[in-house]
């Protein structure tokens, strides 16, 4: 099988110019599937649609895919979310949040196939999370944006320790770009990088940027 490579998230780009640069960019550096991603409350959905729509008529050598990222610290707000009926529009549900009743509940929730990891997070990940995902067929996604950024040394620390934790454990994991722009946009060596920092091998940390989230879309099928 040729190597290939997926990224669960990334923003629409907006500018014709952005598509042009990420549809060369991606196309260079293997991608075969990527998830753009909507940020609840955060974001206009007709807008979002309508840059994904965009962007899959001028760059059809690459698989895209919609998500929902929802940022909650209660699982009240995380089920109200779940009965919108926008939600047919997204192919993959992700959770964030800083809370531990909510972490666990999603976790258990078979409709949110992701579990983004931030600081709050990767203080828990443990026997309990790695059960709750393991049942609900779900991952961790680990993302790298916040190394461009203050506290970068912070965030590396959370990255390294996150990766450690979760293959102790046998939790699945997926490193995503998180990208705003192409700018922000991270080569697979970068986390092929950081997994070596965390003593993990070359081919277990492939497969957190190719296989592991090729199997949560639709790509490829």
């Amino acid at each position: 099988m040729k190597k290939f490579y997926v990224d669960l998230s990334i923003r629409p780009p907006v500018k014709d110019s952005d598509i042009d640069r990420y549809c060369k960019l991606l196309g260079m550096l293997k991608y075969k599937c990527i998830a753009f991603t909507h940020v609840y409350g955060l974001d206009s959905l007709s807008e979002f649609l309508i840059k994904v729509s965009r962007f899959s008529e001028k760059c059809d050598n690459i698989s895209v895919i919609k998500r929902i990222h929802i940022i909650a610290d209660n699982v009240s707000s995380v089920k109200k979310i779940l009965r919108e009926d926008f939600l047919r529009e997204f192919s993959l549900i992700s959770v964030e949040t800083n809370n531990l009743e909510t972490l666990r509940w999603a976790s258990r929730d078979k409709r949110i196939r992701v579990i983004r990891v931030n600081k709050f997070t990767s203080r828990h990940i443990d026997s309990s999370e790695q059960r709750l995902l393991l049942e609900s067929n779900s991952v961790l996604e680990i993302t790298l944006r916040n190394l461009l950024y203050r506290r970068r040394i912070e965030w590396l620390r959370v990255v390294i320790d996150s990766l450690r934790k979760s293959v102790a454990y046998d939790i699945p994991v997926v490193i995503s770009s998180d990208a705003t722009s192409w700018l922000e946009f991270f080569p697979p060596h970068v986390g092929i990088s950081l997994c070596d920092l965390a003593d993990i091998p070359p081919g277990m940390c492939l497969s957190f940027l190719s296989t592991i989230p090729l199997s949560l879309t639709s790509c490829g099928r």
